[in-house]
């Protein structure tokens, strides 16, 4: 599963200034305003953001992890006071980032891409967890497909790649070298997915109580102490 790591960019404008005496030029980069300034900032991030994800695509055993981005929530002026220019603007990103990245990476990688924009920017990081793939998870895995056959009658299919680019509770397992995998029925309410066929969950009820079974079930490795 991916890590992610967010990002707090902010775009710094000119000092405050009255109504009266902003101007307007062409080229949005060379404002006073940082709301302004945060435009041609913003066109640059999805520019990054299509190259990101080409450029660190991760492939593994069980399929491909694209990392993605995106700008979350932006902050600037002051909606009481509309009556003078901003001075910052904040754009909050969320970073996805494979198990062969780190947070610094990216982040130095966003300072390099931004300091090309032409406008001053500031970039912080305010979240990291690092992202893993699993190492010894084979019998999870193999006792997983046999489970999904005994209640299917068919084998395990390929992974939507969403569900290995995004953060999952299995990483902190992976983290301390208990091997994790997901598994479960429908794909979740982030790709817009709202419910779930009750039957689904009865039959993955099953899958989960057949892989107890036959785990627990499995003679002890020699060289192990019993309890």
């Amino acid at each position: 599963e991916a890590g992610k790591a967010f990002f707090k960019v902010t775009v710094i404008g000119d000092n405050s200034r009255y109504t009266p005496y902003t101007d307007h030029p062409f080229n949005s980069a060379e404002s006073g305003n940082a709301l302004v300034r945060a435009a041609p900032v913003i066109e640059a991030l999805g520019t990054w953001a299509r190259r990101y994800e080409s450029d660190h695509c991760y492939r593994f055993d069980g399929g491909v992890c694209v990392p993605k981005v995106n700008i979350g929530a932006i902050r600037g002026g002051q909606p009481f006071i509309p009556i003078v220019t901003a001075e910052q603007c904040y754009i909050y990103l969320d970073v996805r980032i494979t198990p062969a990245q780190t947070a610094m990476e990216v982040q130095a990688e966003l300072r390099l891409m931004l300091a090309d924009v032409g406008v001053p920017t500031k970039v912080e990081c305010t979240l990291y967890r690092r992202g893993y793939e699993a190492v010894g998870a084979e019998p999870l895995l193999e006792a997983t497909g046999k489970a999904h056959r005994a209640e299917f009658n068919r084998e395990l299919g390929d992974v939507h790649t969403p569900l290995t680019s995004m953060w999952r509770d299995t990483n902190p397992f992976n983290e301390l070298g208990i091997p994790a995998v997901t598994y479960g029925p429908a794909a979740g309410v982030g790709g817009g997915l709202f419910w779930a066929e009750i039957d689904d969950f009865v039959s993955a009820a099953r899958v989960y109580s057949r892989l107890a079974l036959d785990l627990c079930n499995r003679p002890r490795r020699s060289g192990r102490p019993s309890p």
